[in-house]
């Protein structure tokens, strides 16, 4: 079989693309394709390097091996900057109201939705996908959050301040100061970025 690393590729191309379907049936075993698909593009790019010195060596004359690195590295190249895929599961999620999210280390990032129905998902990329889920009551400037039983988190009970501000800049509308516990004296500020009506 001709140009195997080229056809391994396209299987690596077609799964990062089809990540969004794991993130919605079974977020760990999406973390764990991810991280099969991280291995595969860091073997190929190392084939793709082996190859680029034999086509330089060969002065570009297989055209086999010219096809099979342009298809190597459009594939890298693509997974570089869309390492979940052009399709995201949150594509395919319900109306909400307001969205906050924060860049961690390591270009970790976490979003928190929160629904119409009262309903709310704290999602966190990071070499893979933590999805947790609950319920949420606004009372003044807080936001009471219950996470499901099921969640893994520290705390089923956790809390939020919002810091919402007078002139909106760049969908900016200010910010939510996320405490992890009630007893919690770090806590973590989100930009809120959508807000779709004005919180009572």
């Amino acid at each position: 079989m001709k140009n195997k690393s080229a056809k391994l590729a396209i299987i690596l191309f077609i799964g990062v693309n089809t990540l969004f379907i794991w993130e919605q049936v079974n977020p760990t075993l999406s973390y764990l394709l991810f991280m099969i698909f991280s291995f595969v593009a860091i073997i190929l790019f190392f084939v793709c390097i082996l190859k680029i010195g034999g086509l330089l060596i060969d002065k570009f004359k297989s055209r086999n091996n010219n096809i099979s690195v342009g298809v190597i590295g459009f594939v890298l190249a693509f997974c570089f900057f869309y390492p979940y895929g052009i399709i995201r599961s949150s594509d395919f999620e319900s109306e909400y109201f307001l969205k906050a999210s924060r860049i961690g280390t390591a270009n970790c990032s976490t979003t928190i939705k929160l629904e119409y129905d009262k309903s709310f998902t704290k999602m966190t990329r990071c070499f893979g996908i933590e999805k947790n889920e609950g319920t949420y009551d606004i009372k003044n400037d807080t936001i009471y959050f219950t996470f499901k039983n099921n969640s893994d988190v520290e705390s089923k009970r956790t809390y939020g301040l919002l810091k919402l501000k007078d002139v909106i800049t760049n969908d900016n509308y200010g910010n939510l100061i996320y405490y992890e516990n009630i007893d919690d004296n770090k806590p973590i500020k989100y930009s809120i970025n959508k807000l779709n009506k004005q919180i009572e």
